[in-house]
């Protein structure tokens, strides 16, 4: 979903279908800096999904930030 304010706040964009990843929540929130705190009027929605995807393709990439570091490869 994007804010009224978008580009200037980032979209929230999270999995409705369950996700076995260390960087989803049970929830379906994704663990990326850049849907956080690190997001940039500059991002486009391209750079958002390739983020997404290389969280899937490569779940231990971002184990310092999992949202679910039970889960482990």
């Amino acid at each position: 979903m994007f804010p009224p304010d978008y580009p200037y706040k980032p979209p929230s964009i999270k999995f409705k279908t369950p996700i076995y990843n260390p960087g989803v929540s049970k929830g379906g929130e994704i663990s990326i800096d850049i849907l956080g705190h690190e997001f940039s009027p500059a991002l486009t929605i391209r750079t958002l999904l390739l983020s997404i995807t290389s969280l899937i393709n490569s779940p231990d990439s971002n184990i310092e930030n999992a949202v679910s570091p039970e889960i482990q490869r």
